[in-house]
């Protein structure tokens, strides 16, 4: 049984398969990693420049990128969840024996509602919380506190 599972993790549409959901992780990883860099670009530049005119009272507008690109960061990690999920499915199913073909052709399809329970369900992450509720602490300290 052993050698039947290494033949057919050997077979080149396998590992294609397992190499292409590697490489869709790794997109929505780094997504989720550009959302954080465009925040923090947007909130320097917007706390300099209004800094500079010296209208720090103004700086709660910061709280609607934040919160959109919090949304964007839970999307990209929701799906790169829902990636990992499939990548064990699709190996545990391989290694079960069942027909390659079958597994690999298979269009991997999420209904709209899937992926809202996907984004949303990634709010307990510790990759969201703690950089987004830096982050709003920052901009309502920036507001009250200079």
């Amino acid at each position: 049984m052993c050698d039947t599972n290494n033949s057919l993790f050997a077979r080149s549409e396998v590992q294609g398969f397992i190499s292409q959901l590697d490489s869709i992780i790794s997109r929505m990883a780094n997504n989720s990693a550009n959302a954080k860099n465009w925040l923090m670009t947007i909130i320097a530049a917007a706390i300099a420049i209004q800094w500079s005119k010296d209208q720090l009272q103004n700086v709660l507008w910061l709280l609607i990128p934040t919160i959109l690109f919090m949304l964007t960061d839970m999307y990209y990690l929701g799906m790169e969840r829902h990636f990992n999920d499939v990548q064990k499915k699709f190996i545990e199913q391989v290694r079960a024996g069942n027909d390659i073909k079958d597994l690999v052709y298979n269009i991997i399809k999420t209904t709209k509602c899937e992926q809202v329970c996907n984004t949303f369900g990634s709010i307990d992450s510790l990759s969201i919380w703690p950089f987004y509720l830096i982050v709003i602490v920052c901009v309502f300290a920036v507001k009250y506190l200079l």
